[in-house]
């Protein structure tokens, strides 16, 4: 028979053995996710180091421009001037840019501040940036619904899909559109699950929801979001139906910047 401090030593030693396996567990946790978060990283430089020349599509110089004009110090301006502009703004110094979505190229912007180099290199690394930020939020979303195998598996498609990694070099705002769309999803499972954190969530969704990500990032191609719009009231609503505070809020900010982008 134990007496009661020998049970009292083995108790504190199979609590310490617990502990030390809880510890070890989190650390083998931590060390693959960083060998991972760095095999992304290092399959996105090699691309870029191997695939990118420099910037040729139209559209992506033209916000590299109003970029480069942001991080001067000029506003959000442009020196592509278009007739249409002009009726609303004759001025030929420090044009507004009124056509092109403002979130990428004031992204860029801060980049090229960051680093003081305006260069094409700086703006393909700011669809890189948003790239990554997707992987780790697929990793998240996915590991939110199924389980970390899926999750593993739905990191490593995107991590290495052609089409993707060519975007993450194009310095277009297609990265950061699939950054913000990847992000509504996982949100809205947030949302899901945590009713306690409805409002949060449901703000967050509409921000990057159909209507924001039309309005911040694709303003020239409105039109092809238009049929998202309803699927992002009623999704990013509470799924309990008790905080009609919350439905009005996103109704009518759907409303106001779907009125705003269809005068453009």
């Amino acid at each position: 028979m134990f007496t009661t401090g020998a049970r009292t030593a083995l108790g504190g030693t199979y609590l310490n053995m617990r502990q030390s396996d809880v510890i070890q567990a989190r650390f083998r946790q931590v060390a693959i996710s960083v060998l991972v978060a760095m095999g992304v990283v290092f399959i996105y430089l090699v691309y870029n180091a191997t695939q990118f020349d420099d910037i040729t599509d139209i559209n992506a110089m033209d916000m590299a421009q109003v970029a480069r004009n942001f991080a001067a110090g000029e506003g959000f301006t442009t020196k592509i001037i278009r007739p249409l502009s002009l009726t609303v703004n004759k001025s030929l110094e420090r044009h507004p840019e009124l056509t092109l979505s403002p979130l990428h190229p004031i992204t860029a912007a801060g980049l090229f501040r960051l680093t003081g180099a305006p260069t094409a290199r700086i703006m393909a690394w700011a669809c890189g940036i948003a790239f990554l930020l997707t992987v780790g939020v697929t990793y998240l979303l996915a590991l939110k619904i199924f389980n970390p195998q899926v999750a593993l598996l739905a990191l490593v498609i995107v991590a290495t899909d052609a089409v993707v990694l060519q975007y993450a070099i194009s310095g277009l705002e297609s990265s950061l559109l699939t950054l913000l769309g990847a992000k509504t999803n996982l949100c809205k499972c947030c949302h899901r699950s945590r009713p306690s954190r409805a409002t949060i969530c449901s703000y967050s969704a509409a921000f990057a929801g159909p209507p924001g990500r039309r309005g911040l990032c694709c303003l020239r191609h409105c039109c092809l979001a238009q049929p998202g719009l309803p699927v992002g009231v009623d999704a990013d609503k509470p799924p309990d139906g008790d905080s009609p505070t919350v439905r009005r809020g996103l109704t009518t900010f759907v409303l106001l910047e779907g009125d705003g982008s269809s005068g453009m």
